[in-house]
């Protein structure tokens, strides 16, 4: 019933909110267009790493139509976001009871980031879903259907292979034979996924990890890790470090260590020059609210009479109302961006079609414009990653925010001395300009 329920409020928020995704996710989502009508894919420029999971389900989809896989996309991230605390309550449920269930249900409702990641498309609420499923099924003594599922997380985050490695490991000490086949087959998906299909679409064998290995990001990952669940939080979390000692849940016990060892990975691979933001250890982060809703349970549990029970409950309930109260401003905040730039991508595609198209500008791409949405715009058009671009290039047509004001600066185009003609509008949003070049182009 509550997956059911999920489902449908993950489909009900595209309405709400179902255009503005990351800058990734429309890489991602080109890509899936790309490979829908049989062409290479283009990984020159700023391009994220490859990533499996998100190109593949999506695929079909795009063979539809490049709004078709958006919508597959956000919907599968945003339920995955609802599912992760349906999942962190049945984890927390058996063995703390109903209210420690619905308090690690509620606890990723204090971090903003973790919200605007489901907004944005990103790929960690999938992940955090896909790891904590594999934490339920062992719960359960399902191994096997715990290692598909953690080696499908594989699929969005490396950083994940070494819990599957444990899995397997687990299950080698039941059944050697069934470990060897799953191990066999968790190496042969991800080898495909990670290796074969961007050697195949003209990517190389190691797109990913070349990628990866960019330095993108300076400072402390352990850090932002610690920062990212409320100090108050914390609390719930030492307190149910206990009670998970103390009445020996070893599946909570094993969803704890995983999160701070996904921490430390991260930590290890950013002193060898691996990119690690605060995403990446977002898994981590969404499984310690479970470890707090055991939290929230022991507290319970300690507090004898009747009515210190009650009491309990209710400083805890206030405690997760005052955490998720502090959390809605940055929320609501980003729900009017994410749909104001929803808005001002759908007028700017109509502006680019109003002013003639691909009809009128093949010849004068790349399509130009400033910051993320160059992908944005490509892939609401459907264009290759080769025809849109940040970068400096003439001839080219540009698309200039002109209200925006995080948006207003175009990008840096050579005009060559020549001045560029406005040749569309739509709104006052955006403006259609013609570079050097494009006139004999658009001609033709």
């Amino acid at each position: 019933m509550a997956t059911a329920l999920a489902a449908v409020v993950a489909a009900a928020s595209l309405l709400w909110v179902g255009e503005a995704t990351s800058r990734d996710t429309n890489n991602w989502l080109i890509w899936a267009h790309q490979l829908s009508l049989g062409h290479s894919l283009d990984f020159t420029g700023g391009v994220p790493s490859w990533k499996p999971l998100p190109v593949l389900v999506s695929l079909p989809f795009a063979r539809i139509s490049p709004a078709a896989s958006n919508i597959f996309w956000l919907w599968l991230v945003r339920f995955s976001w609802l599912l992760c605390s349906v999942l962190l309550a049945a984890l927390t449920v058996p063995r703390f009871g109903r209210f420690a269930g619905a308090v690690a249900a509620a606890l990723p409702l204090a971090l903003p980031v973790w919200f605007a990641y489901a907004l944005m498309g990103d790929s960690e609420p999938l992940a955090t879903a896909l790891a904590l499923g594999s934490a339920l099924c062992l719960r359960s003594r399902r191994l096997c259907p715990a290692i598909a599922l953690l080696t499908a997380a594989g699929l969005l985050r490396p950083e994940l292979w070494p819990f599957l490695a444990v899995a397997i490991g687990w299950q080698w000490r039941s059944n050697r034979k069934v470990a060897y086949l799953a191990a066999l087959a968790s190496a042969t998906v991800l080898f495909i996924g990670w290796s074969l299909v961007p050697e195949l679409a003209g990517g190389g064998w190691t797109q990913a990890a070349s990628r990866a290995s960019t330095r993108l990001l300076v400072g402390n990952q352990t850090d932002g890790f610690f920062s990212l669940l409320p100090l108050r939080a914390w609390l719930l979390v030492a307190i149910g470090a206990f009670g998970v000692w103390k009445r020996s849940d070893r599946t909570l016990l094993a969803v704890g260590l995983a999160s701070l060892g996904l921490a430390l990975e991260v930590e290890v691979m950013s002193w060898f020059g691996f990119s690690g933001l605060d995403r990446y250890v977002m898994p981590g982060v969404i499984g310690l609210c479970a470890i707090g809703g055991a939290g929230a349970g022991t507290l319970v549990d300690f507090a004898k009479p009747t009515w210190l029970r009650w009491l309990a409950r209710a400083g805890v309930a206030a405690l997760l109302a005052g955490l998720i109260w502090t959390a809605v401003p940055l929320d609501r905040d980003n729900v009017s961006q994410r749909r104001a730039e929803g808005l001002s991508a759908q007028r700017a595609t109509a502006a680019f079609n109003s002013a003639g198209g691909l009809n009128r500008f093949e010849g004068c791409l790349p399509l130009a414009t400033n910051g993320s949405w160059s992908v944005i715009l490509g892939r609401m058009l459907g264009l290759p990653l080769s025809d849109v671009t940040n970068y400096k290039s003439a001839p080219a047509v540009v698309l200039r925010p002109t209200q925006l004001k995080s948006y207003k600066n175009g990008p840096a185009i050579d005009t060559r001395g020549i001045r560029p003609k406005i040749v569309g509008y739509r709104n006052p949003d955006w403006a259609v300009i013609l570079y050097p070049g494009c006139e004999a182009h658009s001609a033709s």
